[in-house]
């Protein structure tokens, strides 16, 4: 997919949460506070990463919140990699001990602060989502790409929607 088409697969993806109710309230991230994410995380942020925070890196409306999700800006700016490497000193967690991060990785999402969802900043357009939680340790791809997980996420929402869970 190259740049123009993954703009409007993102739009389409956008347009369907409008339509479906899941956007009640997007608000998207600042070009300055992408930049500072990027400088943070010493990377190049992938198209598909940097749509999805110009949309909708404040607030996902209800992308995200029928779930205990942590995938805003600040989360991912100030404590989602921190948390996942939090084991790495604890006597209970030998496998922490041995998992590192690669290297231009973000965690884009944690659940509970025990599971974990990071991206590998290795392609200007668009990079698979990988897994990894506090139990195991072992990483795995989780989605072939963001715009992936994503749409996975907003075929959940409105499956919760239509099932009245914010009546």
């Amino acid at each position: 997919m190259n740049e123009s088409e993954l703009r409007a697969a993102f739009a389409a993806f956008v347009d369907g949460l409008v339509e479906n109710a899941v956007a009640t309230e997007l608000k998207g991230c600042t070009q300055q506070e992408i930049a500072a994410l990027e400088r943070a995380h010493d990377c190049k942020l992938p198209l598909a990463y940097r749509l999805f925070l110009e949309t909708m890196g404040h607030s996902a409306g209800r992308l995200f919140s029928h779930d205990h999700m942590e995938v805003t800006y600040d989360d991912v700016l100030n404590h989602n990699r921190d948390s996942l490497e939090s084991g790495k000193n604890d006597p209970a967690e030998p496998e922490a001990a041995e998992f590192s991060l690669p290297a231009r990785s973000v965690v884009i999402a944690s659940r509970l602060r025990e599971q974990f969802l990071y991206i590998v900043c290795d392609d200007p357009l668009e990079v698979p989502v990988h897994y990894v939680n506090h139990w195991d340790y072992v990483s795995q791809q989780w989605h072939p790409s963001i715009l992936e997980w994503l749409r996975a996420w907003e075929a959940e929402a409105v499956e919760v929607i239509a099932d009245g869970y914010y009546e």
